[in-house]
C-alpha cells in the first residue's frame, strides 16, 4: 500500500471586527478606524463650533445631593429656585410640571425631572403613595453667567423607559459623596454632574428643545470674544471695560447694555466676582499673603481686595483661608440646603 495522500493545510482567514484594518506585517496590534464610530445626534439649532465654544466655558458647582423619603401627601411647589436641580425617583407614582402648569407629566419609578435655574415647578404624589427620591442641586453655567439647561433647552421629564439608569446610579453616587464628604468630594460631584449633562448632549440631542424666539442668549456668541479676553487677562489690573468693548467692536455704552442683557450683570461686577473666585482658590491652595493674592488676582490694592472679598463671600480673606483649610474644602458662597 502506498503512502497516504498529502492534504494541503490552509491557514485560517482572520475575521476582524467592523472598523478594524488588517494589521501590517509584523504589527502586534491594530487600531480601529476613527471614522467607524457612529456619529452622535447634533443639536440642530446650534452650529458645532459654537456649541463647542460654549461647552468649553462650562462651569459646574454642586451645592448638595440629598436622599429623601417622601411620606404620603408630600410634594414640592409651585416654587422657583436660584440653582438648577434634578429629582430622581427610585419609587414614585405621581405627576408634575416645569415651566407650564398646563403641560403635566406622569411620574413613574426610575424617572428623573431636570429643572433649569429659576424655572417654576411643582411635583405631587398620587393619593396613598410614598416615594424614595434623591434631589441633586447644582449650578451649570456657560462663562459663569448663562444657565446651560435654559440655553440649550434640556429635556425636562426624563422617563426611565428611554433614559435607562442614566440618572439612577449617578444620583446614588452623588448622595453618598455629599453625605460622607471624602477628600475631593466637591470636585467629584461636579465631575459626575458635568458628565451626565454632556452625555445628554452627546446621546440625546434630538430630545432638546432650544428656544425659537429671540432672547438674551442669542447675543452670547457676540459676547464670546470679550469673555475670552476676561479669561486671558483676569490677572491684569489694567483690564478695562473700554478694552472689553473694543474686543467686540462696540462703544462702551453699547457694550455695557449687551453685557447686562446676556449675563444679568455689569462688566465691572462680573470681573470682581471672577477675581474673587480666583482669590478663593489661591487662599485655600497656596501660601501667598493677602497682599500678594490681591496683586495676583488683578485687584491691585489690598484694601480694595479685602472690601470686595468680604462683600461677596461674607468672610475676610484671612477668615476664609482659616475656615476653608479647617473644613478641607472651599466655602460655598450660598450653602443653604434645599429640597
Amino acid at each position: 500500500m502506498g503512502p497516504a495522500p498529502a492534504h494541503s493545510v490552509q491557514e485560517p482567514i482572520p475575521i476582524y471586527p467592523e472598523g478594524f484594518r488588517p494589521p501590517r506585517p509584523g504589527s502586534a496590534a491594530i487600531s480601529r478606524h476613527l471614522s467607524s464610530f457612529p456619529k452622535p445626534p447634533e443639536l440642530k439649532s446650534f452650529a458645532a463650533p459654537l456649541l463647542s465654544q460654549w461647552l468649553a466655558g462650562l462651569h459646574v458647582q454642586a451645592p448638595n445631593a440629598i436622599e429623601w423619603w417622601w411620606q404620603e401627601g408630600w410634594g414640592v411647589g409651585p416654587r422657583r429656585l436660584e440653582d438648577s436641580m434634578w429629582f430622581w425617583f427610585e419609587s414614585a407614582n405621581g405627576w408634575g410640571w416645569v415651566g407650564n402648569p398646563k403641560q403635566r407629566f406622569r411620574l413613574r419609578p426610575g424617572d428623573a425631572v431636570l429643572i433649569p435655574q429659576g424655572a417654576e415647578h411643582m411635583l405631587r404624589q398620587d393619593p396613598g403613595t410614598s416615594s424614595h427620591v434623591i434631589a441633586v442641586h447644582f449650578r451649570a453655567s456657560v462663562l459663569d453667567s448663562v444657565d446651560l439647561l435654559d440655553l440649550l433647552g434640556y429635556p425636562i421629564h426624563l422617563e426611565a423607559s428611554r433614559y435607562g439608569d442614566l440618572f439612577g446610579s449617578r444620583s446614588v453616587h452623588l448622595a453618598r459623596e455629599y453625605g460622607a464628604k471624602p477628600a475631593g468630594w466637591e470636585t467629584a460631584m461636579a465631575s459626575t454632574i458635568q458628565d451626565l449633562l454632556l452625555t445628554l448632549v452627546h446621546d440625546f440631542a434630538q430630545d432638546f428643545a432650544p428656544r425659537t424666539e429671540k432672547h438674551a442668549h442669542a447675543d452670547l456668541p457676540r459676547l464670546l470674544p470679550a469673555m475670552q479676553c476676561i479669561e486671558q487677562n483676569l490677572c491684569d489690573p489694567e483690564l478695562s471695560v473700554g478694552r472689553l468693548a473694543h474686543s467686540v467692536h462696540l462703544g462702551e455704552a453699547q457694550f455695557r447694555k449687551l453685557f447686562r442683557r446676556v449675563t444679568g450683570n455689569t462688566p465691572t461686577s462680573y470681573l470682581r466676582v471672577q477675581r474673587t473666585k480666583m482669590a478663593c482658590s489661591e487662599l485655600i491652595s497656596g501660601d501667598a499673603s493677602v497682599e500678594q493674592i490681591a496683586n495676583l488676582c488683578g485687584f491691585g490694592c489690598p484694601r480694595f481686595f479685602r472690601r470686595v472679598f468680604k462683600d461677596l463671600t461674607g468672610y475676610s480673606p484671612a477668615n476664609y483661608r482659616r475656615h476653608g483649610r479647617e473644613s478641607g474644602s472651599p466655602i460655598q458662597w450660598q450653602d443653604s440646603p434645599q429640597l
